[in-house]
């Protein structure tokens, strides 16, 4: 049995902002790390800012302006897996498959009603199989564990109408009312007051939504715009993540650097561009929010019979793979090929002694 342990010579998953900081959204709270994943949003204009942190432990942090209670994180939640910022409310998604969201609870994104099964029900309350969040301008998505959609809140133009018939939903966005599905033949669905999907887009593996343009990820690593603006910069390529907001944009590439474009403040381009060992990405399209981290696990898996340990490498870098029957501390040793130097790829230890093995641990260490 293989399993996967950080080492502790290093903290991993901490938090950068730039961009616009009126109320602090782009200064995470001091000594905030083991950040796992990032959302960031504003509210009516530029000058309402909020962030949301979800840390390795399951615990979520939030700062900015508590406009409408949206930092107001509910009290003892935990075992939270994913984070949604919408404009005036938040989300969490928890490893039992329930929604938990905050705000003022008169909004109906936080617990208005919506249809599930044919039936009038109040969210989040009734949702117990959640895969997937998304949290818009006033309203949110859903994606139950069977791969159909829920959608609740305001519905100025559709954006809570889930199309009839939908299934087979991997990941939904949601926009300035409008919201997006991906589905598992990586094609992509849009309702509300944003519609035309680019006609012939496929092998999709990620979208998002701003408040009017609209952003997918292909498998080859390129991306396509929609919407306005709908530009892409010209040569964008090895992209694993993106993110849109108010006509603004980012991408997160595979060497771990960030490219950015749009409309807004030089300000939010040259904190993008700064930028390098990037392993997650946010943006509201006024303020903007990366997890910078010293490694990235790309694989735990088998090859029978041998153990494989991958991870994504940064140049300049050094890392050590190691193993450990039972966790104490002077057990672990290095494994033989263990040691990695950086040099922006994506490295692949093999353990070729785990024939008859019971039980094995694994950790990455950086050594520098």
């Amino acid at each position: 049995m293989a399993r996967l342990s950080f080492g502790s010579s290093f903290t991993p998953g901490q938090v950068v902002g730039w961009g616009k900081n009126t109320a602090g959204e782009s200064s995470p709270p001091p000594g905030l790390n083991n950040v796992v994943a990032v959302a960031a949003s504003g509210a009516i204009h530029e000058y309402n800012g909020y962030s949301l942190a979800l840390k390795s432990d399951g615990k979520v942090v939030a700062w900015g302006l508590d406009i409408y209670g949206r930092t107001n994180v509910p009290a003892g939640l935990s075992s939270v897996v994913a984070i949604a910022a919408g404009n005036f409310h938040g989300l969490a998604l928890r490893d039992d498959g329930k929604v938990v969201a905050w705000a003022n609870n008169s909004f109906p994104q936080v617990r208005g009603a919506g249809w599930l099964d044919g039936q009038l029900v109040q969210f989040p309350e009734a949702l117990n199989d959640a895969a997937g969040i998304a949290a818009g301008w006033t309203h949110s998505l859903a994606v139950r564990s069977n791969g159909t959609v829920v959608a609740w809140g305001y519905n100025y133009y559709g954006e809570t109408w889930v199309p009839a018939g939908l299934s087979n939903v991997l990941a939904v966005a949601a926009g300035r009312y409008y919201s997006l599905a991906l589905k598992s033949d990586g094609t992509v669905t849009a309702w509300g007051a944003q519609t035309n999907v680019p006609a012939g887009l496929t092998n999709v593996v990620a979208v998002a939504a701003g408040y009017g343009h609209s952003l997918a990820l292909k498998s080859d690593g390129t991306v396509v715009a929609w919407g306005s603006p709908a530009n892409v910069p010209a040569g964008l390529s090895n992209v694993v993540a993106i993110a849109a907001g108010t006509a603004f944009s980012l991408a997160l590439r595979s060497d771990g650097s960030v490219l950015g474009w749009g409309q807004n403040d030089p300000v939010q381009l040259l904190g993008a561009a700064a930028l390098s060992n990037t392993v997650a990405i946010a943006t509201s399209g006024y303020h903007d929010l990366a997890i910078v981290s010293a490694l990235r696990m790309k694989l735990l898996g088998w090859s029978a019979p041998n153990a494989l340990i991958g991870f994504h490498t940064f140049a300049g870098q050094e890392y050590s793979v190691e193993y450990s029957p039972d966790l104490s501390p002077p057990s672990w040793s290095e494994l033989v090929g263990g040691n990695v130097q950086g040099d922006g790829s994506n490295a692949l230890v093999t353990d070729t002694n785990t024939l008859n093995t019971v039980k094995r641990f694994y950790r990455v260490k950086r050594l520098r």
